[in-house]
């Protein structure tokens, strides 16, 4: 525990000195600042054993690219074929937030919301930092997480009592069923 909390002080006061601006922590931007500081614990701290946490679970090194939080980076929007014109770019600047959950995608913050990317371009160090992009961080991480990632439909239909309440319709399917754990020796 002490140290993801000194990792967290050091990256929120290596981010403030470059945008030169404080990050609160009730602010949007510091919930995004904590999923972000464990993944990079789990990902790229190494163990005693020479390993990290992510290595000794998957068996193979992290796949991202490091990006510093709050840089501010160019990332290719994945658009359908089908809607779009030959000219329009696919390329935007955003706020690096963090790296989505088991996946090899990066969460990237615009005026426009939350976006997931695949390919994202660091800029130079003198322009990486910009604190105007940080005002445009409304979402907070668990809001993003909770309402943007719905594992199932809830459908409400009257109870057959005939009350006033509202009861959840029965979905069709299994229920969740946790993987096996395989060890190897």
């Amino acid at each position: 525990m002490n140290v993801w909390q000194g990792q967290l002080r050091t990256i929120k006061h290596f981010t403030e000195e470059r945008l030169g601006k404080r990050i609160e922590v009730d602010g949007a931007l510091f919930s995004w600042l904590i999923p972000y500081c464990a993944d990079i614990l789990n990902k790229f701290r190494v163990g005693k054993d020479g390993r990290t946490p992510y290595e000794r679970i998957t068996a193979h090194k992290s796949k991202h690219f490091i990006i510093g939080f709050g840089e501010v980076v160019d990332f290719i929007i994945e658009t359908d074929k089908n809607n779009r014109d030959k000219a329009d770019s696919r390329v935007a600047r955003g706020i690096f937030l963090g790296y989505a959950w088991r996946s090899t995608e990066y969460l990237i913050g615009t005026k426009e919301g939350i976006y997931q990317c695949r390919t994202v371009k660091r800029r130079s160090d003198e322009v990486a930092y910009d604190a105007e992009f940080t005002n445009y961080i409304q979402t907070r991480y668990d809001d993003f997480v909770l309402k943007g990632a719905k594992t199932h439909v809830m459908i409400a239909f009257p109870s057959p009592a005939g009350g006033d309440e509202m009861a959840n319709a029965p979905l069709r399917g299994r229920e969740f069923v946790p993987r096996r754990v395989y060890m190897r020796a």
